[in-house]
């Protein structure tokens, strides 16, 4: 019977996608992740299979936040010309130019 796992596969994301963001692609390594996540490198490579495959869902999980993000500030814009204004600050304001962000 196989063990069951103590974390989730969303907990390991975002806390890779954190590593990632500080260290860059090829400046984090697999043992990196190991240590800082704080799991074992099996269970990386039985949920990943590869550090690619971590990054890319990385990716997917930071894209999904900034377009859930996007679509709220529409959703709560007077009219389509604030929305795009009020898209365009965030991303310049918010998403570009704020190194000391936490995601």
């Amino acid at each position: 019977m196989p063990r069951e796992k103590l974390f989730t596969k969303q907990e390991i994301v975002k806390n890779a996608l954190e590593i990632f963001w500080s260290n860059g692609y090829h400046q984090t390594s697999i043992q990196d992740l190991v240590y800082k996540i704080g799991i074992n490198r099996a269970s990386l490579y039985d949920t990943f299979g590869d550090k690619e495959t971590l990054f890319y869902e990385c990716f997917l999980m930071y894209r999904n936040m900034i377009l859930s993000k996007i679509k709220l500030i529409f959703d709560e814009s007077k009219s389509i010309r604030e929305g795009f204004e009020n898209t365009i600050y965030f991303l310049t304001d918010e998403v570009f130019l704020d190194e000391s962000r936490k995601i």
